[in-house]
């Protein structure tokens, strides 16, 4: 399975009036490769090949082993089963519960486990129960702080170059 998609990450915080607004892409492929890659208003770049992880700003370069870092092990897990679903069923680490609005889905994921209390009072998945994915990301932050990403522009099970997915 391969998805490529355009996003758009709205940060509401509670210390501000203006939301903050980053744009950018998304690339997918099958098993543990990820590139999120925001293009505005800043370029930045986590790219997630396996059990590497490649945090690529102007400024440097970072690779970390995600075996050897807990909050890396928690990011990439949470980032690839919101991908794939597995969020859905993965009990050990979230309690979900579905919800339909209008045409679609909402699952909320509540966290179980004490690391992810500390950030999330939930996440939400906005899914399209006709295209079975999903389209939008609603992380609840226990500040009461809400990120929002609107995925756009989908491309499911295309060819994408395993270049894209380079950590270096």
């Amino acid at each position: 399975m391969s998805l490529q998609c355009d996003f758009k990450q709205i940060k509401r915080l509670s210390l501000l009036k203006t939301a903050l607004v980053s744009r950018g892409r998304m690339f997918y492929k099958g098993g543990r490769l990820l590139r999120w890659e925001y293009l505005s208003p800043y370029a930045y770049t986590f790219v997630l090949n396996k059990d590497k992880v490649m945090l690529k700003s102007s400024q440097k370069t970072d690779v970390v082993d995600v075996k050897s870092s807990r909050t890396f092990q928690q990011i990439a897990r949470i980032m690839m089963n919101s991908i794939t679903g597995k969020c859905l069923t993965d009990t050990k680490y979230f309690k979900v519960t579905m919800y339909t609005l209008k045409k679609n889905w909402m699952a909320k994921l509540v966290p179980q486990q004490k690391d992810l209390q500390q950030f999330f009072d939930s996440i939400r998945l906005h899914i399209d129960p006709v295209q079975q994915m999903v389209t939008s990301v609603e992380l609840v932050e226990k500040s009461g702080d809400i990120t929002t990403i609107e995925m756009m522009n989908v491309k499911r099970n295309i060819s994408i170059d395993d270049a894209v997915f380079n950590v270096k």
